[in-house]
């Protein structure tokens, strides 16, 4: 075999473009470390030359620069650069698929999602609607808790809390009716129709028990939908507690501790919103005020306690005796009044007769002891564009009227005397 010594080796320009410096060992070209040289201009990213012209040029001594610095300057410049693009744009989209897979997968699934314009639940002509999967199911439940949980903490009303629960878990189990008992309050909502199946659930919270509630509808409760069910009740437990809470709390600022009627806030309350009504849509509206005749005497007679014990009969019997629409307050002492929407003045004064015919005929007891008590009632009907107070007015006046007159009776207006004078002619009975 034969050696051809030479000083430099230039490769096939085909094959990689460079040339090989001479070194002194062995007196042998090493092929390592590169020294590349080629114009300085193919080095320029920014130009023609670096992107349309071949990766390596051959030698020109007077410009010549290190192989490695070129090679690492086109390697990151034509492929590092481009694959940490291509990387971040798919990281990307693994991150979209994430955020939306359970918008994507209740709508493959054919789940309607909550406060949605569109029913999904409806048939479009002969198509057929397939049920959730498991996983869409579940991961729609975890989308319904959230929602619910953000948007029950926005009221303190227990009717407008169950309702929005019951509108939160519809998209799960369809129509259905609910109902939740407490001691303080009872809401019945729901849509559903011939509903025979129940699902009923017994809610406390720390040990303290909040109420019952139960679902209803027409099909059967199956094992998915009560767990899920369970699930999202988590959601209604703090919400509901703060509501019966809140619920509490203005029922004793606007109940009477004694009586359990309406005190005189409520009064003012309610006296305000109907006459308002009344003013607006020109409805009727009446006004009774009575008080217990010579209750001092029987405080004086059998003590504070027997007073109170005759006004919580009293009410007890007023109450008996009202229809349904009419509220009844205790403005303080032994005073109270009623609101009578929609009764005229010949109206009001039957009710107030009859009132104080069933006060009269009742005997009063309080340890063994018997106590018989009378009212004075004061009548008055709303005129047109009258102020709550010129009402009270005219009503407390008919009221000292009927004192003045002999008490245990029942005196209207002065307004409405022909009225009063007409409704004597047509019932002796009452006394007016």
């Amino acid at each position: 075999m034969s050696t051809t010594s030479f000083s430099s080796v230039t490769a096939p320009k085909h094959i990689f473009p460079y040339t090989m410096k001479r070194t002194p060992e062995n007196g042998r070209a090493s092929p390592l470390p590169f020294r590349v040289a080629f114009p300085i201009k193919y080095l320029n990213p920014h130009s023609s030359f670096f992107w349309h012209s071949a990766f390596l040029y051959p030698i020109r001594r007077h410009e010549t620069v290190y192989f490695t610095t070129t090679f690492c300057r086109r390697f990151i410049y034509i492929i590092v650069i481009p694959s940490i693009l291509k990387l971040a744009l798919k990281m990307l989209n693994v991150c979209m698929n994430q955020m939306f897979a359970g918008w994507y997968q209740s709508v493959k699934a054919g789940v309607s999602m909550p406060n949605s314009r569109s029913d999904s639940r409806k048939p479009t002509g002969s198509r057929l609607a397939l049920a959730p999967s498991p996983s869409a199911r579940q991961l729609n439940t975890e989308d319904l808790s959230h929602i619910l949980v953000r948007k029950l903490q926005t009221t303190l009303e227990t009717e407008q809390l169950i309702t929005w629960f019951v509108e939160g878990v519809s998209p799960l189990l369809g129509d259905i009716r609910c109902k939740f008992e407490s001691t303080l309050i009872t809401v019945n909502t729901g849509t559903a129709d011939k509903a025979r199946h129940t699902a009923s659930y017994n809610l406390t919270l720390e040990g303290n028990p909040l109420g019952q509630i139960e679902f209803q509808r027409a099909a059967k409760f199956t094992e998915e939908e009560l767990a899920s069910l369970e699930a999202l009740l988590g959601c209604l437990i703090y919400p509901l507690r703060n509501s019966l809470h809140y619920h509490e709390a203005v029922s004793a600022a606007m109940t009477d501790a004694l009586t359990g009627i309406g005190n005189k806030r409520s009064f003012d309350y309610q006296i305000h919103r109907e006459v308002a009504q009344a003013r607006r849509y020109g409805s009727i509206l009446s006004l009774l005020v009575f008080d217990v005749d010579f209750f001092k005497s029987i405080n004086d007679n059998y003590g504070h306690n027997a007073g109170d014990a005759v006004l919580k009969q009293l009410t007890k019997v007023v109450v008996d005796t009202c229809r349904d629409s009419d509220m009844i307050f205790r403005m303080g002492g032994e005073e109270f009044a009623l609101l009578l929407p929609k009764t005229g003045l010949a109206g009001a004064l039957t009710i107030a007769e009859r009132i104080r015919e069933s006060v009269a005929q009742t005997v009063f007891c309080y340890e063994s002891q018997k106590i018989s008590a009378t009212i004075s009632l004061g009548v008055a009907c709303h005129e047109g564009s009258e102020s709550r107070c010129s009402l009270m007015e005219r009503t407390d006046k008919a009221l000292y009227r009927a004192k003045h007159l002999g008490r245990n009776k029942s005196v209207i207006a002065d307004n409405y005397q022909d009225l009063r004078e007409r409704c004597e002619e047509s019932a002796d009975q009452l006394s007016i």
